[in-house]
């Protein structure tokens, strides 16, 4: 795909939709029941949200974590989440939660005069850009025989240490981006431009 192509007469998709596509593109694990997610499968959905959430925070906000007094970008690489025996997926405060995330975000969008939906779209199209060469996926300490519904002690993925493109900074299964990728940088700026929000 052109870097600086959106198709515009392509029909519109719904994130539902678009976000759909990437995981059968990615081969993601999509549960048919909130009962099915492993504990890794756990850790790894809140890893993701709660770093995208930092991006923002951090390097678009320009403001740090402070902790009990540190300031958190100095210790986040010791941070994890942990499991205890007995805490299961509550799914009334997922739903509830994800939903006030969801508002939150749009809510921030319309603050700073963004189109979230376009730049969605943007977003997504850059993250099908992730696939290898062969349009496969490649994930982090995922050995290719395991990327959907392999195991680790029973439960989650296979963890491949040994893979060539793992990476110890990042969650077990996450995405890592293809050769083919490109950055939304350009467009998402074209679009920040196009609505009169110059960049600084």
């Amino acid at each position: 795909m052109d870097k600086g192509f959106i198709m515009a007469d392509k029909q519109q998709l719904t994130t539902r939709e678009q976000v759909r596509a990437f995981n059968n593109a990615f081969e993601r694990p999509v549960h048919e029941s909130w009962t099915n997610m492993s504990v890794t499968d756990r850790i790894l959905v809140g890893k993701l949200l709660f770093e995208e959430v930092r991006e923002y925070i951090e390097k678009g906000l320009g403001l740090d974590f402070v902790i009990d007094g540190v300031r958190f970008g100095d210790v986040h690489e010791t941070m994890d989440l942990d499991h205890f025996e007995g805490r299961v997926v509550d799914p009334v405060e997922c739903v509830d939660g994800l939903a006030d995330v969801n508002v939150v975000i749009h809510f921030n969008a319309h603050w700073h005069g963004f189109n979230l939906d376009r730049a969605t779209s943007i977003v997504n199209d850059s993250n099908m850009s992730k696939l290898d060469e062969t349009g496969k996926p490649i994930i982090n300490g995922v050995s290719d025989g395991a990327r959907a519904g392999g195991t680790d002690a029973g439960d989650g993925w296979n963890v491949a240490e040994d893979e060539p493109l793992y990476d110890p900074a990042k969650p077990i299964g996450k995405i890592l981006k293809g050769p083919n990728y490109w950055e939304p940088t350009s467009l998402l700026s074209a679009l920040i431009c196009e609505a009169g929000n110059n960049r600084p």
